[in-house]
């Protein structure tokens, strides 16, 4: 294996650039003499990653001008797609043949399969040219035959989950109250689709029943809305203030508003007793993986979701409830809480299945796809039928 060149997002507030940034860690400590390289659209640090791996970031892609051949070291090339990030524009694909004519390996991950156009033709299309694809999930890999795409080099390699660290901040100091408390942490940008009324309105059913029990909301708005979007948002936040204020509950949230770091972040989850996810289902057909969940199940808590594809790749591991609504999400709560063989039993669960999807698995798992479109593939566009179901 020689180079391996990523096409991402990267070193901004996004969930492929997070997800692109912890793999490449990942890959370099397994195999620290891999030589690899960034193409991103926007590079605020051209060497470095967290400081711990030195990797050449080039700022060579762009959405409006995807001609990024001529910077590529020849051997993989391996693209995140989003649709979002991509877009409809299908010059990408022109960018991608010329690297197949010369004799590059193309990879493609599919983060997020749209079934409707024109990104279906365009997924088809990248599935098609590709030699290896990379879907998270069952459900993806189902989406990707449901739109009729090329599926018979498609590798399931799930999201990769981060392993919570040892030590961590000390939040008593920043917020006295918190001495004491059992945390339902809710984090990530804040959107009336993550659910965030649902959960307080649950948590006013079962407030008296747990006097302990408190609800923390860590995040922001995301920072792709614009003036309007962002008033919205802050609008729903003061909504939810005013829910805890007059249901009398407002000492038992606790907001830390605006993007976390990660040791903010990690200080949070350690004190989580649960962690919720009762995400709306998107209006439109789409499957995809949360890069945010699998961001904090490391922490080992049981995960109660709603049944949306953001959760599929979960499986039994997290309790799923059938309709997102308050009663049944306090329903589900209690039932958790009050059940110990329950609690143990998911907290179990999500632990094995976090360590199962750790990144340094998921970058293990790369690197045989990659070693395998090498010495399987090293002319040809095709490799044959296989397939890693974690």
């Amino acid at each position: 294996m020689k180079n391996i060149n990523i096409i991402s997002t990267f070193n901004q507030i996004c969930g492929i650039s997070t997800y692109s940034q912890f793999l490449v860690e990942a890959l370099k400590r397994e195999k620290s003499e891999l030589d690899i390289r960034i193409l991103a659209e926007k590079a605020k640090n051209k060497d470095l990653i967290k400081g711990i791996v030195k990797v050449p970031i080039k700022r060579t892609w762009a959405r409006t001008e995807p001609k990024f051949e001529f910077q590529i070291k020849e051997n993989i090339v391996h693209v995140q797609y989003e649709p979002g990030i991509f877009g409809v524009d299908k010059r990408i694909l022109d960018s991608l043949l010329n690297l197949k004519r010369r004799k590059n390996i193309l990879v493609i991950t599919h983060h997020v399969i749209a079934e409707y156009e024109p990104f279906i033709t365009l997924q088809k299309a990248l599935s098609y040219l590709a030699d290896a694809v990379i879907v998270h999930s069952q459900d993806q890999y189902q989406a990707l035959q449901k739109i009729g795409a090329y599926t018979d080099k498609t590798m399931i390699i799930p999201h990769g989950t981060y392993q919570q660290p040892e030590i961590i901040q000390d939040l008593n100091q920043f917020y006295p109250n918190l001495i004491d408390k059992e945390l339902i942490v809710i984090h990530g940008f804040i959107s009336a689709d993550k659910g965030h009324h649902l959960i307080f309105e649950a948590f006013k059913r079962i407030m008296d029943k747990y006097p302990n029990l408190a609800l923390a909301i860590v995040g922001s708005p995301h920072p792709g809305h614009d003036r309007n979007g962002k008033w919205i948002l802050r609008q729903y936040v003061k909504t939810l203030m005013k829910f805890a204020i007059k249901n009398k509950f407002e000492d038992k949230v606790f907001f830390d508003l605006g993007f976390a770091s990660d040791a903010r972040l990690d200080s949070w989850l350690a004190r989580a007793k649960l962690l919720l996810y009762p995400l709306e289902q998107s209006p439109q057909p789409i499957h995809s993986s949360s890069g945010n969940i699998h961001r904090a199940i490391g922490v080992g808590v049981p995960v109660i979701g709603s049944n949306t594809h953001r959760l599929k790749d979960l499986g039994d591991n997290a309790m799923i409830i059938t309709n997102n609504n308050p009663v049944e999400l306090a329903s589900a709560i209690s039932y958790i809480l009050d059940n110990k063989n329950i609690f143990d039993e998911y907290k179990e669960k999500i632990q094995k299945y976090s360590k199962l999807t750790s990144w340094e698995n998921v970058a293990k798992q790369h690197l045989e796809l990659y070693n395998k479109v090498i010495f399987n593939n090293p002319d040809s566009r095709f490799f044959g039928c296989w397939r890693m179901i974690s």
